[in-house]
């Protein structure tokens, strides 16, 4: 079913053309946003105004929840919630807002564009089964930054976009977006130099061996790598691996929020250890 959008087409239009897309990625978001009821939910959020700052740093968590993520289902939520907890910390003169989509079959905001200091557990039901809508998943959650993003800058805010991928498997479940639609839409984003498109490839012991992460990270258009092995027998040790990861990611995220982004290198320094 296509989602509903509470304004006209041309409004849609409009608010993107205003974004500095080519006219090719704002054709792909305005179609997206009126194809996905999860694109449209992750364009919702907080007033900007009522965010207490001028400068705005825009989340997105992108997690894959297909079946070969089950062996750390319980771990994901915890480690989410730690990564919002030392954001909400650390955060100083900055307003830091987070998104959560999940996908598997289909995508699901669990929710969107919220100040870090009202999330809590019962905020990330996360339960791991069915397929792989990657390019769905993505596709969406860059609709909603760029659409956020327009809200708080007609606000006054300056801005900072963070969109973090985690997943373990290739795309097989996606109907409306592709990677070339991805790469089409994330080369205009790069260039607006406050962008970090993130991807952190799990390789998981019941999936993913085979699949080349960094060249499906590449041809999407991001910019910022990292894999992390999730394949051994050892729960104990996956689920320290799949906090460490997400702690890993908040600093990161702290440290973008309080540094400038460096527009000939805008990924530098986001993912290492």
């Amino acid at each position: 079913m296509s989602a509903q959008s509470p304004v006209s087409r041309k409004d849609v239009q409009d608010l993107f053309s205003q974004a500095g897309l080519t006219p090719a990625s704002t054709e792909i978001v305005v179609n997206n946003l009126y194809a996905s009821a999860a694109a449209l939910a992750a364009c919702q959020g907080d007033n900007p105004l009522s965010l207490g700052s001028t400068e705005g740093v825009i989340v997105k968590f992108v997690i894959d929840k297909s079946g070969s993520m089950q062996e750390v289902e319980v771990e994901v939520p915890k480690a989410i919630l730690e990564a919002v907890s030392a954001m909400n910390e650390a955060k100083q003169s900055v307003a830091i807002t987070l998104s959560v989509l999940a996908f598997s079959d289909d995508v699901s905001v669990l929710f969107a564009n919220r100040a870090v200091d009202g999330i809590t557990q019962n905020d990330i039901p996360f339960y791991a089964s069915g397929r792989t809508a990657l390019y769905d998943a993505v596709m969406d959650a860059l609709t909603g930054a760029l659409k956020y993003e327009e809200e708080q800058l007609n606000a006054g805010m300056t801005t900072k976009v963070i969109v973090v991928v985690f997943s373990d498997g290739a795309d097989n479940a996606s109907t409306r977006a592709d990677i070339s639609k991805i790469a089409q839409l994330t080369k205009d984003l790069k260039k607006r130099e406050n962008w970090i498109l993130a991807f952190v490839g799990f390789k998981t012991y019941e999936a993913g061996r085979g699949t080349d992460y960094m060249q499906i990270a590449r041809d999407m258009g991001f910019n910022a790598l990292l894999e992390i092995d999730l394949s051994d027998p050892d729960v104990y040790k996956r689920r320290h691996v799949i906090r460490g990861v997400f702690q890993l990611v908040s600093k990161s995220v702290i440290r973008k929020s309080q540094t400038a982004i460096d527009p000939k290198n805008p990924a530098a320094g986001f993912l290492t250890t």
